[in-house]
């Protein structure tokens, strides 16, 4: 088993904890609202789960309100890493996307990002029926990039300063692997 797997399969509960509280949330809103703003969670080294969203209304109408809300959870998420002990986060969104010999078609996604670098990416495809209401698919999991990255930015400022003498720079790095 290759290092992100055996990762993965550490963290698994860790997953499936905040990908299931957010796909239930976005459900929830599909369900009663007609759509489903982004939104996110946060998991302590307790996996306590904090959800965090917004209110739609301090962003203007238009094509970019989804974007801006995405933007202002990124900036809410890496504040709140900052802050407290967060081991995990994940964000959750509606997307458009085309499965493996199958047509087009909506998804809520959750990117779970993790302290350690993993990030995964979890697509529940969805539909509309005629009548109302929604029918969800079986969630599809991918390997995936961050979007938030909160712990690398930590990491870098971490680093030690360039104006050590060299030898401290030296020691440092070492140190540190670099």
């Amino acid at each position: 088993m290759s290092l992100p797997e055996q990762l993965f399969a550490r963290l698994k509960p860790s997953i499936d904890a905040l990908a299931t509280s957010l796909f239930d949330a976005s459900r929830q809103r599909l369900i009663t609202q007609g759509r489903c703003l982004p939104h996110a969670a946060t998991q302590d080294a307790l996996s306590h789960i904090a959800m965090l969203g917004t209110d739609p209304e301090q962003f203007p109408n238009g094509r970019d309100r989804t974007t801006q809300i995405m933007l202002y959870l990124h900036c809410m998420l890496r504040a709140r890493v900052r802050q407290r002990a967060v081991a995990a986060l994940a964000i959750a969104e509606t997307v458009t996307i085309t499965p493996q010999g199958r047509p087009r078609t909506s998804a809520i996604k959750v990117l779970y990002e993790h302290q350690s670098g993993l990030a995964v990416a979890l697509y529940m495809p969805f539909k509309k029926r005629l009548l109302g209401g929604y029918v969800f698919g079986e969630v599809m999991t991918f390997s995936a990039e961050g979007e938030v990255n909160p712990w690398a930015t930590l990491r870098s400022a971490q680093r030690p300063s360039a104006s050590l003498g060299n030898a401290g720079t030296a020691a440092s790095g070492a140190a540190m692997g670099a």
